[in-house]
């Protein structure tokens, strides 16, 4: 469309709401000032805003700033609750249908992607989703492992604890229980 206005092919642009003409209001206005420069009238029938005129132009940019704080506000929600429901231990996304544990198996005993596939009744690329996955819990081990750091005894049968980064740290920690 912005390409018929740049040719000189639409007198006005007609929107049934300017928040389905464009996603962002930086958009909204570069889009006005184009139509403005090309004598293009911007009507948007919802919020029955016209812009030829001065008062429509500032009521279109107010209008415009709202909805985007409001598209703002509504994807902060949805993050907060991804995070919240991940924080609880819900799963997020659709439920894993292939069989992790023959996929497994079968990857020990040197099988290829395709063959496991067709033995798992599964897609090639569910068969290296848990190659990615175990991958990545060999990682998370091996971090676990690097956290962990022995207690060291010296020659003369003295105990050596760890260096601790933070004072704080001893502060948060609870006891343990005896």
């Amino acid at each position: 469309m912005m390409t018929a206005v740049d040719n000189d092919e639409i007198s006005s642009v007609v929107v049934y709401s300017f928040s389905r003409f464009a996603r962002s209001t930086t958009h909204l206005l570069t889009a006005l000032q184009v139509f403005k420069k090309k004598n293009v009238h911007f009507v948007s029938l919802t919020e029955k805003i016209d812009t030829n005129s001065a008062v429509g132009v500032a009521i279109f940019s107010i209008l415009a700033s709202i909805s985007q704080l409001e598209r703002d506000l509504i994807a902060d929600r949805v993050k907060i609750g991804l995070a919240n429901a991940r924080a609880k231990g819900k799963l997020i996304g659709r439920k894993k249908l292939r069989d992790s544990d023959l996929i497994r198996k079968l990857l020990k005993a040197g099988m290829t992607y395709r063959q496991i596939a067709t033995i798992s009744r599964c897609s090639h690329g569910s068969v290296h989703a848990e190659v990615v996955a175990i991958k990545k819990e060999i990682e998370l081990q091996r971090q676990k492992e690097a956290q962990i750091v022995p207690e060291v005894v010296s020659e003369d049968k003295t105990v050596v604890f760890p260096a601790i980064d933070k004072p704080a740290d001893l502060c948060n920690s609870k006891p343990e229980p005896s």
